[in-house]
């Protein structure tokens, strides 16, 4: 994970999981990472190997060898 800011912009990237959000803070670049995860283990993660790409199916393997549990923050 890598967080940086420059010219007023935050970032946190993951490059494993090609997850790049962006803010005017930090804490707007993490909540943006946040609901991108989610989108992606929703649909990605949690999908039927059948259902996908290839290039889907080796990001769900990421997803999957990456994360041990997933717990709600709110």
């Amino acid at each position: 994970m890598i967080e940086r800011r420059r010219n007023g912009v935050c970032a946190c990237d993951c490059r494993r999981l090609q997850i790049h959000a962006y803010g005017e803070t930090l804490r707007e670049a993490w909540r943006a990472f946040i609901e991108i995860f989610e989108c992606d283990w929703d649909s990605v993660a949690l999908e039927k190997d059948s259902k996908l790409t290839e290039g889907a199916r080796q990001l769900q393997q990421k997803y999957l060898e990456a994360v041990e549990a997933v717990e709600p923050l709110l």
